[in-house]
């Protein structure tokens, strides 16, 4: 098993989006994925004088050959006053499933966390993922109860700032 596991590079911008797209395929949710490369590289690159970049990217590479990759963003726990790492995004391909990858990747995840004083690593799963809700668990992962995820989309948000 040669698995590298290391921060995105502009390079890695065509492996992602196509990971991503093969989430949003896994997950039934293709017909929402509307990102381009072009977007991507400029969320997790911005060029010089544009904001910082507010998404993360790590990828795991089998061997060179893209295996994996998290997506994450920094969030704030404000009961506990620390910051937190929020992951978007957690893949990895069919063809390296099974290798203990996804373990490595969440593992490598844990250590960013710890290295930056984070006070915890969250992410959500699809309520019907029992495959992936095994090896959060397995992981020592437990799931958040009395916690229900709530989205305004863009129509429901422009609806309620017209309201302001």
């Amino acid at each position: 098993m040669a698995l590298t596991i290391q921060d995105a590079t502009v390079a890695d911008v065509p492996a992602l989006w196509r990971m991503l797209r093969e989430l949003a395929d896994y997950e039934g949710l293709l017909t929402h994925f509307t990102i381009t490369p072009e977007a991507l590289a400029a969320s997790l690159f911005p060029a010089e004088g544009d904001d910082p970049p507010h998404t993360f990217a790590v990828v795991a590479t089998d061997n060179g050959t893209p295996a994996g990759m998290v997506m994450y963003r920094y969030n704030y726990a404000t009961f506990t006053g620390v910051k937190g790492i929020y992951v978007e995004d957690f893949f990895v391909l069919k063809a390296h499933r099974g290798k203990g990858y996804g373990r490595q990747l969440m593992a490598y995840m844990a250590k960013l966390a710890t290295q930056q004083q984070c006070g915890q690593v969250e992410w959500q799963c699809q309520d019907d993922n029992m495959e992936a809700q095994q090896f959060y668990k397995k992981m020592g992962a437990t799931p958040m109860p009395h916690w229900v995820s709530h989205r305004l989309d863009s129509m429901a948000m422009q609806t309620l700032a017209a309201q302001q």
